[in-house]
């Protein structure tokens, strides 16, 4: 008597192939191998996007905070002028050794120069996505000194943390 193959349960000699049940079993193997690799994929980008923002913050905050102190170290002696107007940022005047004028301030979010020389005016974007952009004395009684402070902050993918970058330096006059 002949035995049904379904009974078996194992192949006959000589046949290839895989069954039913080792097909969902490889299936369902790659599926979490393949959920496992996408996951792991879009975590590192997500963190390499939020390193790489944070990189470009940073680097726009110094080019910003070094051309303000470069030009602020030549400023004249009593030239320069702090201010906060009401409902303003605060505000930076002075003229250089050159006799050129200067002002930094912050326009919305982004930070401004304008630079006077005789009778023509150049305005120069600083960086954009500035929340903060201050200057002020450490102490009155040392008008040589001015701390400048600049902070940076966007958001890098949606549903992303803000990415803030703040820096701050102390400049000593050369004339003042």
């Amino acid at each position: 008597m002949r035995v049904p193959r379904a009974l078996l349960g194992s192949r006959l000699q000589g046949e290839a192939g895989f069954t039913l049940v080792e097909l969902m079993i490889a299936m369902a193997v790659l599926g979490v191998g393949l959920a496992f690799a996408v996951n792991s994929f879009l975590n590192g980008w997500q963190l390499w996007k939020r390193t790489f923002d944070e990189l470009v913050l940073q680097s726009r905050a110094r080019r910003a905070l070094a051309l303000v102190t470069q030009a602020l170290r030549e400023a004249t002696p009593g030239s320069v002028k702090l201010s906060s107007p009401a409902g303003k940022f605060s505000r930076i005047e002075f003229t250089d050794i050159r006799g050129r004028g200067w002002a930094f301030y912050r326009s919305g979010w982004k930070a401004q120069a304008v630079v006077t020389t005789g009778a023509t005016t150049a305005t120069t974007f600083l960086a954009e996505n500035v929340a903060m952009l201050s200057f002020m004395y450490p102490s009155f009684q040392d008008t040589g000194l001015i701390d400048v402070g600049i902070c940076l902050s966007a958001t890098p993918y949606a549903k992303a943390n803000h990415v803030v970058v703040q820096l701050s330096e102390r400049v000593m006059l050369r004339n003042p």
